[in-house]
């Protein structure tokens, strides 16, 4: 400072109370303390996960019939048909996909089950359940042509059967076998002609929901 900013500072100093000086002092020592405030910047989510309620679409590679009616379920491996994201948005199963899944007769319907997607080469166990898609009956065969069915086959086992019998002769053969040539027909005539499926075509889509969380 020269000279003159010296003495402006000495003057205005020299009008000021003591009261105001003590303030001024008080002033000036809390700047000198105060401390650079920092922001804390908010911590990335580093745990990826598959939320639950995500919508799974997959998608038939080959046309496919499943006995509706019976009482197995059937394996089967099929596709994603839409990309899979995680909780932030990102693709963990790009379309394509391999799932694993069973067909499973309910009520005779077939209901989808997804087991596990391939994820990154690994597989990754998820729970997710189709609605109920009804089975349709298709016939296998006429009366006339299961009966003739059964009653070869049934013939067939009766020959077989009195062949290993020393004690029998031709004409005991002859009449055990169009004994149980009968039989078959009967059986044959009165067995079911047709029989409940689901039938699925070729790439035909199918929405599921994920019934958990799935971490990764």
């Amino acid at each position: 400072m020269n000279k003159y900013s010296w003495l402006s500072l000495a003057i205005t100093l020299s009008l000021l109370s003591p009261a105001q000086l003590s303030l001024l002092a008080q002033t000036t020592t809390s700047n000198s303390q105060a401390k650079p405030t920092t922001t804390q910047q908010p911590i990335p989510n580093t745990t990826v996960t598959i939320p639950k309620a995500t919508a799974i679409v997959v998608t038939f590679p080959n046309n496919t019939q499943f006995d509706a009616g019976g009482q197995k379920s059937f394996p089967i491996v099929l596709r994603l048909a839409e990309p899979i994201l995680d909780n932030n948005g990102n693709v963990l199963a790009p379309v394509n996909s391999r799932v694993n899944a069973l067909l499973v007769p309910v009520d005779k319907s077939t209901q989808i089950v997804l087991q596990s997607l391939i994820i990154k080469g690994k597989i990754v166990p998820i729970k997710a359940y189709s609605q109920k898609i009804p089975g349709i009956k298709i016939r296998v065969k006429t009366r006339m042509e299961q009966a003739k069915n059964y009653a070869l086959s049934s013939g067939r086992f009766g020959t077989v059967a009195l062949a290993f019998n020393n004690n029998s002769n031709s004409s005991d053969m002859v009449k055990f076998t169009l004994i149980s040539q009968a039989a078959g027909a009967i059986v044959g005539f009165l067995s079911p002609r047709s029989i409940l499926v689901t039938e699925f075509a070729q790439n035909s889509e199918y929405i599921l929901m994920l019934e958990e969380t799935v971490a990764l």
